[in-house]
């Protein structure tokens, strides 16, 4: 039983310290072991009885041989993992693409700006323009002019070259293509059974040029009519033809029977274009003197002078005989009323460039109008609202013609034609 070194106090066995004055318990010395099999040193308990050894397994690949050291043999130290390789910088990744943008689903409007102003507020609209539902380029067909035959199954083409050119007006496909003696026309039109063309143009060549359309026969050059060119040609239900000259007068003739011709007097100035009614009885011009004139095919006489507000470059007549659409050398369209002159509504374009070419459908509630910049316009006429504006053309236009009330097609001087669609 162990004592206290300090007071003597006996202290119970395994004490750490003196329960009376605290001093700490020094720690017992272990006695030296002998080694084994020295005098004196402890039996080893005895081993335990080894298992019976296990059959032997089945023949097969012999096992891998063993990695480990012997066990009698001092195990080395286990190597430790690899060094980590320093890392490659990673490449930097491309800055991702922009997402594409969604159209809009009202395509048509682009843009609305809303611009506060005194007193109110002004909308602008940036509008998608339209595109044409057909088109055709002839590489040196500078139109001049366009026709659609009394039946719509053929659209007719003149250029400053002196062709005419037939195309199926449901396609745009090139149907025939006819050189005349003309250098170049500037009007064509078709005959009442649409199996003739009469077309006319040039100042050094003042003569009709005929052309066949269900033939490949040549064209053939009528009467000249003076020396200042033929500016507008129209044919006449009774078969003659009546023509505007690039002096002061018109022609009525008779292709088919004498080359005479009965002139009709008036204008100061040259005629720039020239149209008929539906019924031939009454023709109607429009000349550099600033006026329009309406004549009685029958009487061969003036019957009405029309003053518009401009000199005018085009002029075109409704199915019904009653309403005039004067194109103006300014940019502006003006309506009259054929049997009193009168006038009925004005229409002008954004540009104020000369009206080249106009025309009204078949059913006298669209009138359509092209410029000298190739602009097209087509504007409701029981309504006074513009129903399509569009750059149609990268130079003048100075062809333009109803397909049907909902079709208009355009000629322009780079060559190509193109068809719209009106809404």
């Amino acid at each position: 039983m162990p004592f206290c070194p300090q007071c003597g106090e006996k202290l119970p066995e395994k004490a750490k310290f003196c329960g009376s004055c605290g001093t700490p318990m020094p720690k017992a010395k272990r006695a030296p072991q002998p080694p084994p099999g020295a005098p004196g040193a402890p039996e080893p308990p005895p081993s335990a009885p080894l298992p019976p050894a296990p059959e032997p397994p089945a023949p097969g690949p012999p096992p891998p041989e063993s990695r480990e050291p012997p066990p009698s043999a001092p195990l080395p130290p286990a190597p430790g993992p690899p060094a980590p390789e320093p890392l490659a910088p990673a490449p930097e990744s491309p800055a991702p693409a922009p997402a594409p943008k969604k159209r809009s689903a009202l395509p048509a409007v682009l843009l609305v700006i809303l611009v506060l102003a005194a007193g109110g507020a002004a909308v602008f609209f940036l509008l998608k323009p339209p595109s044409p539902i057909l088109e055709v380029h002839l590489e040196g067909h500078d139109v001049s002019a366009l026709a659609i035959s009394p039946d719509g199954s053929a659209l007719a083409s003149a250029d400053n070259f002196g062709r005419v050119c037939l195309w199926d007006p449901l396609t745009l496909r090139l149907v025939r293509e006819v050189k005349t003696e003309a250098s170049n026309l500037w009007s064509l039109t078709f005959s009442p059974d649409g199996r003739r063309i009469a077309a006319g143009g040039s100042r050094t060549d003042s003569r009709v040029h005929l052309v066949e359309t269900r033939s490949e026969n040549a064209s053939v050059a009528m009467t000249s009519f003076g020396r200042d060119g033929i500016n507008a040609i129209v044919w006449l239900p009774d078969g003659r033809v009546a023509v505007g000259s690039g002096g002061r007068d018109l022609h009525l003739f008779d292709p088919s029977g004498e080359p005479t011709a009965t002139l009709l007097s008036g204008h100061s100035d040259r005629v720039d274009d020239l149209v008929a009614t539906p019924d031939g009885r009454t023709l109607v011009s429009a000349s550099a003197d600033r006026t329009i004139r309406v004549w009685n095919v029958e009487t061969e006489k003036e019957v009405r002078r029309i003053q518009p507000v401009d000199s005018a470059w085009a002029v075109a007549v409704d199915s019904r005989g009653r309403t005039i659409a004067a194109g103006l050398e300014g940019g502006t369209v003006q309506t009259f009323d054929l049997a009193t002159g009168a006038g009925i509504d004005r229409f002008d374009t954004r540009e104020g460039i000369a009206i080249a070419a106009v025309a009204i459908s078949p059913s006298g509630e669209r009138l359509a109008a092209t410029t000298k910049w190739g602009f097209v316009y087509v504007w409701d006429l029981t309504t006074g609202e513009r129903v399509l504006m569009v750059e149609g053309h990268e130079d003048s236009a100075f062809g333009a013609t109803f397909l049907d009330e909902r079709r208009l097609a355009t000629g322009g001087e780079k060559g190509w034609i193109r068809v719209w669609r009106v809404e």
